[in-house]
């Protein structure tokens, strides 16, 4: 085969723009993904404030990066509406959401090198180093000699006003059937 047979073939196939659609999710879909090919990639470390932050605070940059992702970008959306996100996106916008924006479900795994003793406990082994998740911003419990009407001010609408109110009963006590 020469140089001269590959140009005259025609690799794309025999299809109309319909049809080349099917696959894809919509119109606009494919117009995005264009734009997001065809996008130019400065070549900047963004992970280096000295190399793009020449104006103005490095911190406000990555600030409003955050905000930006955070609260607009769209979780629940079409390949459209993230591709449309990503193309209106600064640069230090794509870098913070490809490399720093925690994107994954994480895990824990508690005592890996610890080893347990015989000793259990319900069942379970106890390790040598006990070891504690602490989770700020809870329950805000209230302390205890702190009065009912100061906890629900108004009773005509039973707002709790500093509390998470645990109620084992909340089917029975608001005249539900119960199971």
């Amino acid at each position: 085969m020469s140089i001269k047979d590959l140009f005259g073939r025609n690799y794309l196939p025999d299809k109309n723009e319909k049809e080349l659609a099917a696959d894809a999710e919509s119109g606009r879909n494919i117009s995005a993904i264009k734009t997001k090919q065809d996008a130019f990639v400065p070549q900047i470390d963004y992970a280096n404030p000295d190399t793009f932050a020449k104006y103005g605070s490095a911190t406000l940059y990555y600030k409003s990066a955050l905000d930006r992702i955070l609260n607009y970008y769209p979780y629940d959306g079409s390949d459209e509406e993230i591709n449309s996100f990503h193309n209106r996106s600064l640069d230090i916008e794509k870098y913070i959401f490809e490399n720093k924006y925690p994107r994954t479900t994480g895990y824990i795994t508690l005592s890996p090198a610890s080893t347990t003793t015989s000793t259990k406990l319900e069942g379970y082994g106890v390790p040598d180093v006990a070891e504690y998740i602490t989770f700020n911003g809870g329950p805000n419990v209230l302390n205890e000699t702190q009065p009912l009407s100061q906890v629900v001010p108004n009773t005509s609408n039973n707002k709790f006003q500093y509390n998470n109110v645990y109620d084992d009963n909340l089917y029975t006590n608001n005249g539900y059937p119960s199971d």
